[in-house]
């Protein structure tokens, strides 16, 4: 029996909380597997049943209120699910633990009788930075007496909390997004005579998305004069949103100046050699997966800032359908991109001037791919054997 903590659990079809379950399903599919998720879901997958769905959670603004009393709350709730089980002890997977599963965990811990080990996957250190000493401090006792285990995407993220916090992290665990190890590898469509450029992720700061037009702006200028040259066609998605209240202002007129700036740059495209096109938001699985196929290079001008621990799912759906990386370099996920299948940019002139680059080398790239998959195929390999060792 293996137990997956995933509070946000069929509540939405985007990010991590929609593809985890999915992951760990696949790499483990021999495991009776049992969701702990908050008690609002609305959707479950259909390789689970009512019964392995276990609505014992609670959102994150009510646990902060009172870990304590919420920590006991769940408690009663294992207690029942290991007499239904009838299991001795249970070992608790957290593939994406916050700030406020780390509060609940580390009251339960805290309990004498604590008959249980938790895995933690931390995805972002500011969820762990946001601890009081006093938390911190019980965290690793708790570690020490292997209570709970820390787990990281990132060998970045796995330095960072023993430098600063002195937090070991056991294992790296990486787990696929909406790609599955078994997708095949994409190549690039000679006969349409295009490239596709793909920006994924949502139109969010810390994705790069405010650096777009000016990355657009200098690969214009760099292929302007050039006769030779297959369309390139920039791939990402619409901006749908509404006019913010008082607080999101500043977010507010930072996307509409750089929606100015798209309309800008579109008016003065030479169509035969630049297009831009959008999608919408909220894409299906399906969607994304074709959007990722028909794609040829993917680019990442992530904030240092935010990605330098972070893992990408990005990243691990690029890799896996043998994509080509323009990224900043620095990013968590780097090692996956060092192999010839992604160029490292640092500004918007270096991406530009790299994008140029890759589309001139496109054929000797994408030879490189195949080994960059390979690698992550073998990290998965390990978490499926991590994940199988729980049951």
């Amino acid at each position: 029996m293996l137990i997956v903590w995933e509070k946000f659990y069929g509540l939405s079809n985007v990010g991590h909380y929609h593809t985890q379950i999915k992951a760990i399903h696949n790499l483990a599919p021999e495991a009776k597997l049992i969701v702990l998720c908050s008690k609002n879901v609305q959707k479950i997958d259909n390789f689970l049943s009512q019964k392995q769905v276990i609505p014992c959670l609670f959102e994150k603004k009510t646990i902060i209120k009172n870990p304590q009393f919420y920590a006991q709350k769940i408690q009663k709730s294992l207690d029942k699910l290991s007499v239904t089980w009838r299991a001795h002890s249970l070992e608790i997977l957290v593939p994406s633990a916050d700030f406020s599963d780390l509060l609940t965990i580390i009251e339960m811990a805290n309990d004498i009788t604590f008959p249980k080990n938790f895995h933690l996957r931390i995805i972002n250190p500011k969820d762990v930075r946001k601890l009081s000493s006093k938390h911190i401090k019980s965290l690793r006792t708790h570690i020490s007496e292997k209570k709970i285990i820390l787990l990281s995407e990132t060998e970045n993220l796995k330095i960072y909390l023993w430098k600063n916090l002195r937090l070991n992290v056991a294992h790296s665990f990486h787990l696929p997004c909406i790609i599955q190890p078994e997708h095949p590898l994409t190549k690039m469509n000679k006969k349409t005579g295009k490239v596709k450029v793909l920006f994924l992720g949502g139109l969010r700061g810390e994705k790069g998305y405010y650096k777009l037009p000016k990355i657009f702006r200098a690969f214009y200028h760099l292929i302007e004069d050039t006769k030779e040259h297959p369309c390139i066609e920039f791939l990402f998605e619409k901006n749908t949103q509404k006019p913010k209240i008082f607080f999101n202002t500043l977010f507010s007129i930072k996307r509409k100046y750089t929606e100015i700036q798209f309309a800008k740059i579109k008016k003065k495209l030479d169509e035969k050699k630049v297009k831009i096109k959008r999608f919408k938001s909220g894409l299906e699985d399906r969607e994304y997966i074709k959007l990722i196929n028909d794609a040829d290079i993917i680019l990442l001008p992530y904030k240092l800032k935010s990605y330098q621990n972070r893992g990408s799912g990005v990243v691990a759906d690029g890799v896996l359908s043998g994509k080509i990386f323009i990224y900043t370099q620095g990013i968590g996920m780097e090692s996956f991109l060092n192999y010839g299948n992604g160029l490292p940019s640092t500004n918007h002139l270096s991406f530009a001037s790299n994008l140029k680059k890759s589309i001139e080398d496109i054929e000797s790239l994408n030879q490189k791919t195949q080994t960059a998959r390979n690698d992550y195929l073998e990290s998965l390999r390990k978490t499926s054997q991590y994940i199988n060792n729980l049951i």
